[in-house]
């Protein structure tokens, strides 16, 4: 499957448990370049500005088929470690995620 997307110059492995935009905010720092850039490279949405403080973007709380996709093709980490790294795993136990997220 052909996402689109160039791989990233530089892997970053996530550490064990770590959240997904600590991961992808890392990933950045290390490449030297804004989030917002990583963000683009892997077809994610941005956060929105005005909202940034007050709601968590949609791809932490549970990836689309789509983007686990894109972003193992472009960083090379499994889906299933990618879909740990989100809320996704802790549906119906610790949290509820209402539907259309």
């Amino acid at each position: 499957m052909s996402t689109g997307h160039r791989t990233m110059p530089i892997r970053c492995a996530p550490q064990p448990g770590e959240a997904l935009d600590s991961w992808l905010e890392f990933t950045a720092a290390r490449l030297t370049c804004p989030f917002t850039d990583v963000l683009s490279a892997l077809g994610l949405p941005n956060r929105e500005t005005a909202t940034a403080a007050l709601v968590l973007p949609a791809w932490t709380i549970r990836l689309t088929r789509d983007e686990r996709a894109a972003i193992t093709a472009v960083t090379g980490i499994a889906e299933d470690v990618l879909t740990a790294m989100t809320f996704q795993p802790f549906d119906g136990h610790a949290v509820d995620i209402l539907p259309g997220f």
